[in-house]
């Protein structure tokens, strides 16, 4: 009696067909996410839910202003506070 083995080339072309085959596939699925944020969506970003929030344009115009006039003071306790809020928010 006489058994047949699988000769290595056949399995290697074997391989070789199925192998390609897949890369067709993953090369079909390939997709990316995509994030869009709508215009109105921007231009909400410049709000706060906060009525307290001024937006930063504006608070930095009024800060320029009264660094100018002499009016601005710094609190040495509000500054201690902020300093340590970012030490431990690790800002800093």
């Amino acid at each position: 009696m006489k058994i047949n083995g699988i000769s290595p080339n056949k399995v290697i072309s074997m391989y070789g067909v199925k192998n390609s085959r897949s890369l067709e596939r993953k090369n079909n699925l390939e997709l990316s996410d995509k994030l869009e944020i709508s215009d109105i969506g921007k231009s909400l970003s410049a709000y706060s839910m906060r009525n307290d929030v001024i937006p930063n344009d504006k608070k930095i115009m009024d800060i320029k202003n009264r660094i100018a006039s002499g009016k601005y003071k710094i609190d040495p306790e509000d500054l201690a506070k902020s300093l340590m809020e970012a030490f431990e928010r690790k800002e800093i």
